[in-house]
């Protein structure tokens, strides 16, 4: 019974990721859509981006649901987490200590909350240029 219904489900994935790649978008398309999924799924929302993708998938036609399942492996929660980790790391370097923080991540006020929020921000945003200046050269 089990071997049964794992082996539907399995070819009804395979069936849809031949038709995922079977798909005829042009190069425009398939950028927006990683992009955009990109954008989505970086942002702390809590699983809400499985849902957009849903329902992007199924309302839109210009998007590749390839793309989208890219995206969905590559920003994966433990990856999401230590980009955050690492943007705040660096940040942190860059402009200081967080003054009002107690250590190990427990702020007192709200504006230790924005500075650190400008922190990982500065972090990330250090990356990304570095990142983009690399594949540049």
């Amino acid at each position: 019974m089990v071997r049964q219904r794992f082996a539907a489900y399995r070819g009804y994935v395979r069936e849809q990721l031949e038709s995922a790649f079977g798909e005829d978008h042009p190069a425009t398309d398939i950028a927006l859509s990683f992009s955009l999924g990109l954008f989505v799924a970086a942002l702390p929302n809590f699983g809400i981006a499985l849902v957009l993708f849903a329902a992007l998938i199924r309302y839109v036609d210009r998007v590749s649901s390839l793309a989208l399942l890219v995206v969905l492996v590559i920003m994966n929660p433990p990856v999401k987490w230590a980009i955050y980790a690492v943007g705040f790391w660096l940040g942190s370097r860059l402009l200081g200590p967080v003054p009002g923080s107690l250590g190990g991540g427990v702020f007192v006020s709200r504006i230790s909350r924005c500075r650190s929020a400008r922190r990982s921000l500065s972090g990330c945003s250090s990356v990304v240029s570095v990142s983009r200046q690399l594949s540049r050269s």
